[in-house]
């Protein structure tokens, strides 16, 4: 099939807008996704706390925690969980709570760390 130097010049011109309203697509992508970034920016929470820190090894928290099942105490030392929508996949997902961290107002308030999975730290 042969086609006219004209045919082909309007399908290059439809594959012009269509590279165009692409580039447009992904310009508005990463414009949202620059925006979620800014959201899940945990390294720019409590900045007043940056001298605390848990102090505690992943198996320490885990043998706390299970203690606390087997007693069953009804005032934990240790509470964690998974941050949901606020969670960074890969870098930040779990929060951990200390009561008796030194940072905490008071003995009956926790002191709350998200744990960096990349730098392995709270």
């Amino acid at each position: 099939q042969s086609l006219s130097l004209s045919s082909i010049a309007g399908e290059i011109h439809v594959l012009e807008h269509t590279v165009s309203d692409l580039n447009s697509t992904v310009d508005n992508l990463l414009k949202k996704v620059s925006t979620l970034e800014l959201q899940h920016d945990w390294s720019q929470v409590a900045t007043t706390y940056v001298t605390c820190s848990l102090g505690m090894t992943w198996s320490e928290i885990i043998k706390v925690v299970s203690d606390q099942k087997i007693s069953g105490t009804s005032r934990p030392e240790i509470v964690t969980g998974g941050l949901g929508r606020k969670m960074v996949f890969e870098k930040f997902e779990v929060w951990i709570c200390s009561r008796s961290d030194r940072c905490a107002i008071s003995e009956d308030d926790f002191m709350c760390y998200v744990y960096d999975e990349q730098e392995r730290i709270f």
